[in-house]
């Protein structure tokens, strides 16, 4: 009976240890499956998070390449807007400004005077009637022969005060070097209409209502001659003529009787001397070319440099750039729209 029993086991057992085996190799397959499963994924994961990061890396490279077009577009208009630049022209800083109305330039040492540009101021009265008094209210003063450099054809003879001031220095050296025989025939006259300027006489009228042109002859032992008259000429008018500019004056013309010149003042007659090719008019022309910052620069007899320059009245009020005080610059109207400055370089302080 017991052997018989033995035999039963052993099939049980095998077949017991073959089911163990077979489940121990299905668990391993299980967990084997699920780390292989988890590996995916985490690899899966890992390279998502890769290329997300790797996107805007990438993306801001087109951006780099459009910057230099800017660059490129801006070199033009640095080239159109660069201002040229005016050679030898002092640029100083502290200009003033002086306020004049546009009706001023029509008055001055520079003004224009023909049929087409007439002259005004008030006050003009006739020259006999003339007296200290109303005379300084236009500005003008005596001629005096008491000095001996020169004599008066007639008393109660004026010149606008600026102009007073150079004929009576020019007539001082003349006389320094020769005899006081020149007259001032005609100095300051009335003009009953400034603008009746049909002939020569009715210009010289109006030419001598601005108390800046002065008519002379000579008086030489009580005779009277032109200040170009032949055996005198050397002595007197040759010197004068070459020598006015030096003062501020501009010989105008000669008649059978006078020699007549006007004062422009001083860088103005010696800009019209160093172009003797220039007349007056065309030097009212040639000078609109100039500002304060592109000035012509004209030498003096002394040696002074001046600036001078246009301004245009474009307006009721104009203002006008100039440096240093009255002493130092002058400002006439030409009678045509504008205001001519002349600047003493000399007295300016550099």
């Amino acid at each position: 009976m017991s052997g018989k029993s033995n035999n039963v086991y052993k099939p049980k057992m095998a077949a017991f240890l073959i089911a163990t085996i077979m489940l121990v190799l299905v668990m391993v397959v299980i967990v084997l499956s699920t780390i292989l499963i988890l590996s995916a994924g985490v690899k899966g994961t890992t390279t998502t998070t890769t290329a997300s990061s790797y996107t805007p890396t990438w993306t801001t490279t087109p951006a780099t390449t459009t910057t230099p077009a800017p660059v490129v577009t801006t070199t033009p208009s640095v080239t159109t807007t660069k201002k040229p630049d005016v050679p030898d022209t002092p640029i100083i800083p502290g200009a003033d400004t002086v306020v004049m109305e546009k009706s001023q330039a029509g008055l001055g040492s520079l003004v224009l005077i023909d049929n087409q540009h007439f002259y005004t101021k008030e006050g003009l009265i006739r020259h006999p009637s003339l007296n200290a008094s109303t005379a300084s209210k236009l500005g003008f003063g005596a001629l005096s022969g008491n000095t001996g450099h020169y004599k008066l054809r007639q008393g109660n003879l004026y010149l606008d005060l600026d102009a007073r001031g150079a004929f009576n220095q020019m007539m001082a050296d003349l006389a320094a070097i020769s005899s006081g025989d020149v007259q001032v025939r005609n100095a300051y006259y009335y003009s009953a209409d400034l603008t009746a300027i049909t002939d020569q006489d009715s210009l010289e009228t109006v030419e001598h209502s601005t108390g800046r042109v002065v008519d002379l002859e000579i008086n030489q032992d009580g005779k009277i001659y032109p200040l170009n008259h032949p055996s005198l000429k050397a002595t007197f008018y040759d010197w004068i003529v070459e020598n006015c500019w030096k003062y501020g004056f501009i010989h105008l013309r000669d008649t059978s009787k006078y020699s007549t010149f006007r004062y422009i003042g001083v860088p103005h007659a010696a800009a019209l001397h160093k172009d003797a090719q220039m007349n007056f008019s065309t030097y009212l022309t040639v000078v609109t070319a100039y500002n304060f910052d592109n000035r012509m620069k004209v030498t003096d007899a002394n040696g002074a440099e001046w600036w001078i320059y246009y301004v245009k009245a474009e307006s009721d009020v104009v203002n006008i750039p100039v440096l240093g005080d009255e002493s130092v610059y002058q400002i006439s109207g030409d009678n045509q729209g504008g205001f001519i400055v002349a600047i003493d370089s000399s007295k300016f302080a550099k």
